[in-house]
């Protein structure tokens, strides 16, 4: 278990710092530690009053300028700034930062990253990030630092076996199924205090907590997460706080040098060019570099020169790690969905590789596809996903029953998962966190897929190759997502982030942030090539609790920091467009909208944030005008302007009340107008009508799917659920 924060440290700093001492990193004499400690007159000394400060309660979050008198050109110098910062930041006492990693972006800046710890306990969200120009000149600070930490005594508690002991009875109680515990990954940390449920308290002992990870079952591209794990979140008084969507830590092998390399062993490339069978029941003609075995002559899916492989999912996932590689004795016929993902990943692999960044994770560390993506029992997942880092080996997974494959938007944006993964220490997925997380490989994903020429250079549709779309950057209300915070399908906030809440909107207030993407390009005239660096540049100054707020403070600089300031006025535009960042709520709503206020009972059902609302309107006005007209339609039997499959269907049942010669209830109009007559009528319905609404279930049924066509994709849902079949089984029931 990483019981160290030096567990935490990724490969490529170990060695650099085995070379230094810790006494690099820490002060001896605390006195002298405080006097250098800088205040905010002294930072806009040092920016001669032009630097920007930015706080949040009280701490520094952003600065854009520098922090030093001199040079920063080490990570030493780097050490030095956070520490003159640590009053500034909110820091306190046994709080240090860790180096995490150095990261050169195209244009030349670098950035020094550190970890939070506590009493060698990594705190969730606490991070620094030190930037400066090709020079060693300092140009930003970013910070996201958690403060207040509990007594170091109060980790004291449940051991991590019970911990996971109450994780598995959870997910039995709540989610019917045994949850499948990932094995020496469990540890304990100390969560953010925006994590605290009862914020009146004073005791923060429950900061200390037990993370436990476990297998993400819902997790899907179309319908929630596309992070493969879930990390359950344990008090060490035993009580279960909370869980979501994460990407699983680097792996104990990858920790301890475990050498995927021997894969490439003996290999040398060979070219494979044929068709594939796309989805929509086009053939398309590809080119990919695949591997032979010199000593037996048979041939391999994968890549040397990238180093990606593609092999079997569950003879590395659930049977040791074992690398059952695609293979072919002749180089004729592949597996499409494994040729397609080898095609398209590679494409994802040189899209970064061009802005210097070698691999997912920036340290060339080799990338394994897992095809025919399953669980243990062989049960095929619908998902394209990243798995996180896996016996030495970045994963990713790909699905037989769908075709993401062969959609390089959709893989260009798990391989940015893995890019935005390994530039954050940690990623709370909930509220702007994961948007901001899901937005940037938004971006980046169709960024890519137009630089590589798949799609038409206006087609912002995510998953645009694909029969199952995803998102649309330039129109997000097409799949009901926000244009500007407090739009209409904007969501709030939440406390306790769940599936039903989309863990506070990551999925549709990413929309956010792919609309300002969108207008940069499409208004601004931001090349592809620009956008590309741009937002890789984002993703190097974000922290961990990097919100919208936040980030419209640094996309400005991120601009400067590009050399790309003529787009400031679109940014400035954009940011004003979506509204990015303003929290609070507005006190009167766009003319077409209304807004809510609920005053909760006082009753324990609300004491806790575990409940959830759901509110859908229609316009009733419309609805009752559209279905009188069908209705009128109907009782005279003019069947004309119902779907074809529905006017046969009546027929049908015309045809088999005229074979059984008895007397039917009424005409097929006649009961579907009086159907439609006990929908909008004040009076509680007659024991006729409900016998004729009886003894016309099927066509009601294939009526109400085809009448819910007629109104606005928001009103479906309620159409079919509160009209359709609420009103049949209680009349009491009111649209309101």
């Amino acid at each position: 278990m990483m019981k160290s924060w030096k567990l935490l440290i990724c490969a490529g700093l170990a060695c650099v710092l085995m070379s230094v001492p810790y006494s690099v990193f820490a002060e001896e004499n605390p006195a002298k530690a405080n006097e250098s400690r800088l205040t905010l007159d002294d930072l806009n000394s040092l920016n001669d009053g032009a630097g920007n400060v930015f706080s949040h309660d009280g701490r520094v979050t952003f600065v854009d300028g520098t922090c030093s008198e001199s040079p920063v050109s080490s990570l030493e110098d780097a050490s030095a700034v956070v520490d003159s910062m640590m009053t500034l930041i909110g820091a306190e006492e046994n709080t240090d930062f860790v180096p995490w990693r150095e990261v050169t972006d195209p244009v030349g800046n670098h950035y020094f990253i550190f970890q939070q710890v506590y009493h060698d306990t990594t705190v969730c969200g606490g991070a620094v990030k030190v930037i400066t120009d090709p020079h060693g000149n300092m140009i930003a600070l970013s910070s996201s630092v958690e403060s207040e930490m509990p007594e170091a005594d109060s980790s004291e508690g449940i051991s991590a076996q019970e911990a996971e002991k109450i994780v598995k009875d959870h997910e039995s109680k709540t989610a019917g199924r045994v949850a499948e515990i990932l094995d020496s990954y469990t540890d304990t940390v100390i969560l953010p205090s925006s994590r605290i449920f009862d914020m009146y308290s004073e005791d923060l002992s429950s900061r200390f907590a037990w993370v436990v990870y476990t297998n993400n079952y819902s997790g899907n591209v179309r319908d929630g997460s596309d992070l493969p794990y879930l990390a359950h979140y344990v008090s060490m008084s035993g009580e279960y706080l909370y869980n979501m969507p994460a990407i699983v830590p680097d792996d104990e092998a990858g920790r301890s040098g475990y050498d995927s390399s021997y894969v490439f062993e003996f290999m040398e490339p060979a070219e494979y060019t044929g068709y594939v069978d796309l989805s929509d029941g086009t053939e398309k003609e590809i080119t990919v570099t695949v591997m032979r075995d010199k000593r037996t002559g048979m041939y391999y899916l994968g890549n040397i020169k990238r180093r990606i492989l593609i092999a079997q999912c569950y003879d590395f996932l659930y049977d040791g790690g074992r690398v059952v590689l695609e293979f072919s004795p002749d180089n004729l016929e592949w597996d499409q969905v494994g040729l397609l993902s080898l095609y398209n990943y590679c494409r994802a692999w040189d899209y970064y590789n061009e802005i210097g960044w070698t691999g997912a994770d920036g340290d060339g560390t080799p990338v394994l596809i897992l095809n025919n993506y399953c669980d243990d029992y062989y049960n095929e997942i619908d998902n394209a996903c990243y798995l996180g880092k896996i016996y030495g080996m970045q994963c990713f997974a790909a699905s037989r029953i769908n075709d993401y494959s062969q959609c390089l938007d959709v893989l260009a944006h798990e391989f940015t998962h893995c890019v935005t993964g390994s530039l954050m220490t940690y990623n709370s997925y909930m509220n702007d966190y994961g948007a901001i997380n899901e937005a940037m490989s938004d971006i980046q994903g169709k960024t890519c897929d137009m630089m590589a020429g798949s799609v038409e250079p206006d087609n912002w549709i995510l998953g645009a190759g694909s029969v199952n779309q995803v998102r649309n950057m330039q129109d997000p209300h097409a799949f009901g997502q926000p244009e500007y915070t407090w739009d209409l399908y904007y969501k709030a906030k939440v406390e306790s982030p769940t599936p039903i809440n989309d863990y506070g909107g990551v999925h549709g207030n990413s929309s956010l942030l792919n609309r300002i993407a969108f207008l940069l390009y499409e208004e601004g005239g931001m090349t592809l090539e620009e956008g590309r660096t741009f937002w890789f540049m984002t993703d190097c100054t974000m922290v961990p609790q990097t919100d919208y707020a936040q980030l419209a403070e640094m996309l400005p600089f991120v601009l400067k920091a590009a050399e790309m300031e003529q787009y400031q006025e679109t940014l400035a535009n954009a940011l004003e467009e979506t509204r990015l960042g303003i929290e609070d709520m507005p006190e009167t709503m766009d003319d077409d909208r209304a807004l809510v206020m609920l005053s909760l009972p006082d009753t324990e059902a609300f004491d806790s944030a575990n409940w959830c609302l759901s509110y859908s309107s229609l316009n009733l006005e419309r609805l009752i005008g559209r279905i009188t007209t069908i209705g009128s339609e109907l009782y005279n039997e003019d069947y004309s302007s119902l779907p074809e499959s529905l006017q046969q269907g009546i027929a049908k049942q015309i045809e088999q009340q005229e074979q059984q010669k008895e007397e039917a209830p009424g005409s097929v109009g006649e009961i579907l107008s009086t159907f439609l007559n006990t929908l909008i009528s004040e009076e509680p319905e007659t024991e006729a009508a409900q016998e004729v609404l009886a003894d016309s279930y099927t066509i009601r049924t294939d009526f109400l799917a085809w009448l819910k066509e007629e109104f606005n994709p928001k009103s479906r849902e309620i159409l079919t659920q509160n009209i359709g079949y609420r009103m049949l089984e209680q009349r009491k029931t009111q649209i309101k």
